[in-house]
Parts: C-alpha cells; sequence; structure tokens
C-alpha cells in the first residue's frame, strides 16, 4: 500500500477510536442519579456554587471520587503551601502556555458577566517580599 494511502487509513482508524471513546462514559443525567450521585452533586454544589460541570460530569459514575478530586483541586488552588498569590500565578501561567488547559475548563464565570471576554481586575500594588 503507498505511503498516502496508509496515513489516510491511520488516519480513519484513529478518528474511529476517537469518536468511539468520546461515548465511552456520557453524562449522566440528574434524574438518574442514585443517592450518593444526589449527595455527591449537592456537595459539589455547595462547595463550589454551581451544578456538576465539565470534567467532574464523567467522574459521577464513581460520586466519591469525584468529590476527593474536587476537594484536591479546592486545596491546591485555595490553600497550598504557596499561598493563594503564587498558586494563582501558576495557574494563570500554565493557563496561557497552551490551548485551553483544564483549568480553562473549570473556570467558573459570574452570572452577570458575559462568557466572552470576562472584566479583568486591576493588579494590586506588590508587597515587599513579592517585589525582591
Amino acid at each position: 500500500m503507498p505511503r498516502g494511502q496508509t496515513l489516510i487509513a491511520a488516519a480513519a482508524t484513529m478518528s474511529l477510536a476517537i469518536a468511539s471513546a468520546q461515548e465511552r462514559l456520557p453524562t449522566v443525567p440528574p434524574s438518574n442519579y442514585t443517592a450518593e450521585q444526589e449527595q455527591a452533586a449537592t456537595e459539589f454544589e455547595a462547595a463550589r456554587k454551581v451544578p456538576v460541570f465539565g470534567p467532574f460530569e464523567p467522574l459521577m459514575y464513581s460520586p466519591q471520587l469525584m468529590n476527593r478530586l474536587r476537594a484536591t483541586g479546592d486545596y491546591l488552588r485555595y490553600r497550598s503551601a504557596i499561598g493563594t498569590t503564587l498558586s494563582e500565578l501558576a495557574i494563570l501561567v500554565t493557563r496561557a502556555s497552551g490551548p485551553r488547559t483544564m483549568s480553562g475548563m473549570c473556570t467558573v464565570r459570574s452570572p452577570s458577566r458575559p462568557a466572552s471576554r470576562p472584566a479583568l481586575p486591576m493588579p494590586s500594588p506588590m508587597d515587599a517580599d513579592q517585589a525582591a
């Protein structure tokens, strides 16, 4: 088989594999939640102030894992040893370093602000230890 046809066949096979992989864990509709899933969704909404979304939806198949990963993300973002200022800087640098990353998918937008262009806050003056 010539090289061009081999590449086309490989691309077709990969696209079929990707298409079938996307349906492996479809989103569980809230009306079909088990008691454990309902409890996990309630805990998620209490912590994040939004219903289960994005990368957390397939994790509803394992509600305990979903809540542990949410708590891990909250810890890393808000209570890490490097502090919130450096943590936010690391998130922004990671997000800017490539195409839409996980932090971009998990960003919660205010319902009052349009999703197209969120307002950026003015930077606060640096502390002496930050300026050094």
